[in-house]
This record gives structure tokens, sequence and C-alpha cells, in this order.
């Protein structure tokens, strides 16, 4: 066994050894494998020039080190990535609030326009446009000339709390609706944010799956940390956000 170790010795004679066993360090926790890491003070890590069982200590020593370092340098970048990959991913939840009740960041109300391409806030809208804006929702209308064509979206300032704005989207016509393009002009207008909640408002004929998709694309640079869909969403809703997350993340 002697030659055997003087011989890988000398074969290793002057090569890095904490760095060797960084590498190996890394590959370990990536394999979730636990490795010894004692820390020991080395004053030539892989130099080794002394007698051949010592010189084999100080190898081991080396080497372990050095993997204790990759271990905890490979953790530490899968501890940055899982945050990463939590924060790509705004929190969806189905809530029974009435939009009049409901506070945030942002409400997100979704507009159909009538046979003349005139927008039209619906019953809810048009409720919280009376309870909540004093009318500042239809003067946002009428000011713009919104006509609620598809991908068209504007945000309205209410309050700095409370209620403190309303996105409006533009669907278009009974029947033209395009979700996935409603969702990301949702997220582009909200992407502006900085944490918070955002309110989706349903709609009859919402499509939940397409929608949150494209919301939750849109948002994975920054803006709401949560998306709450608010009102009366369709049986299988929660499974369509849980599909609509897994497709994304």
């Amino acid at each position: 066994l002697k030659p055997l170790v003087n011989a890988a010795l000398q074969l290793l004679n002057g090569m890095e050894l904490v760095p060797l066993g960084c590498a190996i360090g890394s590959r370990a926790a990536l394999a979730s494998k636990p490795v010894a890491s004692p820390v020991h003070r080395l004053s030539a890590p892989g130099k080794v020039q002394v007698a051949p069982w010592r010189s084999a200590s100080t190898f081991m020593k080396s080497l372990m080190v050095g993997a204790a370092a990759g271990i905890s340098r490979e953790r530490t970048r899968q501890c940055i990535r899982s945050k990463l990959q939590r924060r790509a991913c705004a929190d969806v939840r189905l809530t029974t609030t009435r939009p009049d009740l409901w506070d945030g960041a942002a409400m997100v109300l979704f507009l159909r326009a009538d046979a003349d391409d005139v927008a039209q806030l619906g019953r809810v809208g048009s409720y919280l446009d009376k309870v909540a804006t004093n009318g500042a929702i239809q003067k946002l209308v009428d000011d713009t000339g919104f006509t609620a064509k598809p991908g068209t979206v504007h945000m309205l300032k209410v309050s700095d709390r409370g209620l403190q704005r309303v996105v409006i989207v533009g669907l278009g016509k009974q029947g033209d609706e395009d979700w996935k393009l409603a969702g990301s002009k949702a997220a582009e207008v909200l992407s502006q944010l900085e944490g918070g909640s955002a309110g989706l408002v349903c709609i009859d004929g919402v499509q939940v799956q397409s929608l949150v998709k494209a919301a939750l694309a849109g948002l994975q640079k920054g803006g709401p940390e949560t998306l709450e869909l608010l009102g009366a969403y369709p049986a299988g809703s929660g499974e369509a956000i849980e599909s609509a997350k897994a497709a994304v993340l």
C-alpha cells in the first residue's frame, strides 16, 4: 500500500488540492451526499514535501478543506437560485372578497366593448366606480377614448391607501377575447409596481389558465408579490392556477 501512496503523492505533487477538493465538494452538494468538513489551517496546501505518511495526511486535509468550501459554495448558489425562483412566480390565490371591499396596490378590470365599440364597465366595474372611485374610472374611459380594444390598457391612481390603483384592460367584443394577451398586457402595467398585491376581477367567460399563465410570465422581473382572483371565478379555477404556475416555473 505504501508504494501506491507514494506514487500517488508524487503524481499530485505541486497540484492545488484545495481547488480540487472544492470541485469535489460542489459535486457532492449537487448530489446531496454528506461530506465531512473539518477546518484546518494549512501553511502550503497541496505541497507534498514531507514524509510519505505525513504527506498523505496533508493531502487528505487539503482535499477535505476544499470539499467543505465547495459544498458551502454550491449550497449558497442553490439557496440563491431557490429564492430567485420563488420571486419569479408571484403567489396566486382565489379570494371571495368583494371587489368594493378589497384593498391593495392595484385592481384589474377586464372590459368588453359593445356593438358600437364603446367600453362597458359592466356590473362590477360600474358599482366599483360609484362607491370606490367617485366616477374616476368612467372619466378615464371618456377622457382617453378607451374603446376596450384587445390589448389596450390604462392605469388610474386612486389613493395612497386602501385601493390605490385601478387598471383597465380591453378585451374587445364578446367572443373576440384573447386571455393570453389580456394577462400579458395587465402584467406590463403591474410590473411597474413594487410588491404588494393586485386583484384580478372575474368576468364572464374568463379563461383562468391562459390569463394567469400570461400574467405570471410577465411578472417574473418585478411587480406585485401576490395576485388575488376576486369574485366568482368558475369551478376548476384552483386547478387552472396550479397548471399555469407549473407551466411558468
